[in-house]
């Protein structure tokens, strides 16, 4: 994997997405199983793991665990904030995000 510090225009430049204007880790992600691992200064900890080209699994480490089909499972508040809206729609779920 490939990492470069930079900020938002910066990101655009190099053809990463920015979302705010703090700094931005941007990773090139190999094909094939890959994942990124982050903590907080307080210790919370979170995976963005890449499955193929159209899955990305989030989970939120630091949350609650249940069994889900035999095995543990991380789940986590979430808050949903649909594109151009501020309506919210919150719930606890396992995150997946598919790249279509």
């Amino acid at each position: 994997m490939k990492t470069y510090l930079l900020n938002p225009q910066e990101c655009e430049a190099r053809g990463f997405a920015d979302f705010n204007d703090g700094p931005h880790l941007a990773v090139e992600i190999p094909e094939g199983l890959s994942t990124i691992t982050c903590r907080t200064v307080s210790g919370k900890k979170v995976t963005i793991a890449f499955i193929d080209e159209e899955c990305v699994d989030v989970a939120y480490h630091s949350g609650r665990t249940v069994m889900h089909n035999g095995k543990p499972a991380h789940v986590h508040d979430t808050v949903l904030l649909p594109p151009g809206t501020s309506q919210r729609v919150e719930g606890q779920m396992i995150t997946a995000v598919l790249l279509k």
